[in-house]
């Protein structure tokens, strides 16, 4: 997954932006109840193996993480910070591949052609700010 296009565009910025990073260290495979998460506070994404089974998810889970630690190193995003919060969240499932075409088509089955990524983003981001608030 660290070769997918995505990806390896993220690690790039990551690196152009001062924050290089090694995947190897820096990617945590553990069971958990999400697909994945960015830790900010160690600087750690965590990608659940349980729940990210294929390449695809994988793939999308890594990138949308990178984005928030993208956004971490070039915005100095405030995790705790509701409004930082849902910028980013906003960010990632609208960059991330989370609201693509095909995923929403033939991964969710959600028809609607017209703001279908607007929705999408929108229903994406608030499902991460209720899983990250626990509300």
């Amino acid at each position: 997954c660290s070769r997918a296009p995505f990806v390896t565009f993220m690690l790039d910025a990551l690196k152009k932006a001062g924050c290089e990073i090694d995947p190897e260290k820096y990617f945590k495979c553990e069971d958990c109840p999400l697909l994945g998460a960015y830790d900010w506070a160690s600087k750690e994404i965590v990608i659940c193996a349980n729940n990210a089974t294929s390449e695809s998810a994988m793939t999308t889970v890594m990138t949308h993480e990178l984005i928030h630690a993208f956004d971490d190193c070039r915005a100095k995003v405030e995790f705790k910070n509701i409004k930082h919060l849902a910028c980013t969240e906003i960010r990632a499932a609208s960059l991330s591949g989370d609201c693509f075409f095909s995923e929403e088509f033939f991964g969710r089955f959600n028809f609607g052609i017209a703001q279908q990524h607007q929705r999408c983003v929108k229903r994406r981001a608030a499902l991460s700010l209720t899983n990250v608030l626990n509300v």
